[in-house]
């Protein structure tokens, strides 16, 4: 029997609490922490069409990257989709988990995932942990060889999946050192520039966050949940190297809530 407290356990083990940021909200969002676990599903948001795959495959657990009480909820009635989602839960006696910044800053958490999947070697966080022990937001690392910019931002693109990808002008001819950050990380811009990137990878860009490229190097944008759909891996490896004895699936659901017209 493996509970859902071991889980939690599991991915702490990994990705401990105290990474996180102190706005965020990790950790069990509902449920009870004892009970026995029928099953994970795996998923980057937390929507009511996860839920009800999770009930209908008979999985008790479910695990997502962005928390569902994520700045606090005022009442818990059918009023809101978190509302709706508690009730729900609580009725179906189904534990709902996040490990949200504590995996983004993790060593080997998110933005390492999206670098090796671009083939980076000697990456070391981008904005560096107060431990020094690899932790840290985004990461900054070397391609074999330097490539065509237009031709790497390609890759990019096809990598990820994504419906599109804004970017910048290219800054310069070719790219071999490769700055990124999973998610919301126009924060770290300077950081990417200041590090000597060629280009920069992240989310959420604004408008004017593009003007900061200032020919120094190519920013683009290849949308939050393209970045870090690859929690959903990460969390699979860490559960079934550690479990053997029940179900870890990653789900069918798509919970991007951004459509692309092509």
């Amino acid at each position: 029997m493996t509970t859902v407290k071991e889980i939690i356990d599991a991915i702490y083990d990994f990705a401990p609490l105290s990474l996180q940021e102190s706005y965020d909200n990790c950790g069990l969002q509902t449920g009870d922490p004892n009970m026995a676990s029928t099953g994970v599903l795996l998923a980057v948001d937390m929507t009511e069409e996860l839920l009800d795959e999770a009930i209908g495959l008979g999985f008790n657990t479910i695990l997502t990257h962005h928390p569902l009480i994520f700045r606090g909820i005022a009442n818990v009635t059918p009023s809101h989709t978190a509302g709706r989602i508690v009730m729900k839960a609580v009725k179906h006696d189904i534990a709902i988990i996040s490990a949200h910044t504590n995996i983004d800053k993790a060593y080997r958490g998110v933005s390492y995932r999206m670098g090796s999947k671009l083939g980076l070697r000697d990456m070391r966080p981008l904005a560096e942990a107060n431990d020094a022990c690899g932790t840290g937001l985004g990461v900054i690392g070397l391609l074999p060889e330097a490539i065509a910019t237009d031709e790497f931002l390609r890759t990019v693109k096809e990598v990820f999946g994504c419906g599109c990808l804004r970017h910048t002008v290219p800054s310069h001819e070719k790219a071999n050192v490769v700055a990124l950050c999973g998610g919301s990380g126009s924060s770290f811009i300077s950081d990417a520039i200041d590090a000597g990137a060629d280009i920069y990878i992240s989310a959420d860009l604004k408008y004017h966050d593009f003007f900061a490229a200032d020919g120094k190097i190519t920013l683009a944008d290849a949308g939050h949940f393209e970045t870090e759909r690859c929690t959903i891996d990460i969390f699979y490896d860490i559960l079934t190297k550690k479990f053997t004895n029940f179900a870890v699936r990653q789900t069918s659901t798509y919970t991007n809530p951004v459509i692309y017209l092509h």
